[in-house]
């Protein structure tokens, strides 16, 4: 396995998400942000 990376960023982590969901150990995400598209990409991570 190789040393892990740090990605930020709704589309770096949601192409991530797509195509190597096994890859991704943790997400953190800004708590106070609730619009539609942090809602979306919560659900799918």
């Amino acid at each position: 396995m190789s040393s892990p990376k740090v990605l930020f960023g709704f589309h770096a982590v949601g192409v991530r998400l797509k195509t190597a969901p096994q890859s991704i150990i943790e997400v953190y995400f800004e708590a106070s942000r609730r619009d539609a598209r942090m809602r979306q990409f919560l659900e799918r991570a």
